[in-house]
C-alpha cells in the first residue's frame, strides 16, 4: 500500500512539473516574440527617421538612433536621387535588418523595402 502511494505521488508530481515547465516555456516564447515584434516596430521608426533626415539633408550618410530599448545603426549609400538605406536594429539579443531603396527627388518615394536575414 505504501509503495502504491509513493508511485502514485511520483506520477502526480511528474505530471505537475511537466505542466509547470510547459507553461513557463509558453510564457518565454510569448515574451521573446513580443520583444522581436517590438524590435521590428522600432526598426520601422528608425527607417522613418533616416528617411526624414535624408529628405532634409541629401548628403546624410547615416548614424545611430535609439528608440525605446532598440538601438539602430543606419548607413546610407548612393547618389542623388537614388539611395540605399540599410538599418540594423538591436534590442537585447534580437537583431532585425532592412534595406530600403529610395528616390528623394522630387519627393521621397520608396522603391524597394526588404527585410534581410543576415
Amino acid at each position: 500500500m505504501l509503495l502504491l502511494m509513493i508511485v502514485t505521488g511520483a506520477i502526480i508530481l511528474t505530471i505537475a512539473l511537466g505542466i509547470a515547465f510547459s507553461s513557463i516555456n509558453a510564457s518565454q516564447i510569448s515574451l521573446y516574440q513580443g520583444t522581436s515584434n517590438q524590435t521590428f516596430l522600432n526598426l520601422d521608426g528608425c527607417v522613418e527617421e533616416a528617411l526624414g533626415r535624408l529628405n532634409r539633408n541629401n548628403i546624410y550618410a547615416g548614424g545611430t538612433v535609439t528608440i525605446d530599448n532598440t538601438s539602430c545603426t543606419i548607413s546610407i549609400t548612393g547618389t542623388n536621387p537614388t539611395h540605399t538605406v540599410n538599418v540594423t536594429a538591436t534590442n537585447g539579443d534580437y537583431t532585425r535588418k532592412v534595406q530600403v531603396v529610395v528616390n528623394i527627388f522630387p519627393t521621397v518615394s520608396i522603391t524597394s523595402w526588404q527585410e534581410l536575414t543576415s
